[in-house]
């Protein structure tokens, strides 16, 4: 056997190595990415029961309580202070923090413990959020099914926007970075389709008139 036909031989036998070895690769990267999105989902599934489990009916009638309150109402929760608030807007929490129904007065004074009970639901509430959206960031869950579940989040006419007025007051973005970033996300997406929803021409839209 001449040199040269020794050295093709060899050749092949590396570029056949070669190629086996980029197929290997090939295998572990798909076998990688399949785990990783089962890991994904089974995340999905852990956290989304968590969020479900841990989101008592106390905690999300605080929510909404806290939603409802004045920049300097929610600083002074942050703060463990007394607070002045109008007593229909007690009604979805008197039972929570132990209020008595009183037609006499339009507005009740919560003491420094009801306020530290709501701040405690308030921030329990966040925490939980946090933990769920810094998955979502981290992209260890199925982030179409959290994006999907917590939309709501971003609602101004239901006045939802993750208890924005309240989160300032306990740091922002410093204390909830997850929670911000989730929310100019769905900013930009509620953005973009106003934006493409201008850019289509009149034609494409129907009208029609009802008729009187």
């Amino acid at each position: 056997m001449s040199w040269g036909l020794i050295v093709e031989v060899a050749q092949i036998f590396i570029a056949i190595g070669v190629l086996l070895a980029f197929w290997q690769i090939v295998l572990y990267r798909k076998e990688f990415e399949q785990d990783h999105e089962r890991s994904r989902r089974q995340n999905t599934t852990a956290l989304l029961l968590e969020w479900n489990k841990g989101l008592t009916e106390e905690m999300a009638n605080t929510r909404s309580f806290i939603e409802i309150l004045t920049e300097e109402q929610c600083r002074k929760v942050a703060n463990k202070e007394t607070v002045k608030v109008k007593a229909k807007y007690l009604k979805i929490i008197k039972n929570h923090i132990g209020i008595k129904d009183d037609q006499k007065n339009k507005k009740i004074k919560l003491s420094k413990a009801q306020v530290m009970k709501i701040r405690f639901l308030g921030v329990q509430y966040l925490n939980l959020l946090e933990t769920i959206l810094g998955a979502w960031q981290n992209n260890s869950v199925d982030k179409t099914v959290i994006e999907k579940e917590f939309k709501y989040l971003l609602s101004p006419e239901k006045g939802h926007a993750g208890l924005d007025k309240f989160r300032k007051t306990l740091g922002g973005s410093d204390a909830y970075p997850a929670i911000e970033v989730f929310i100019n996300f769905l900013v930009s997406q509620k953005k973009a389709g106003l934006d493409e929803l201008a850019k289509r021409p009149l034609g494409n839209f129907k009208f029609w008139s009802r008729a009187t």
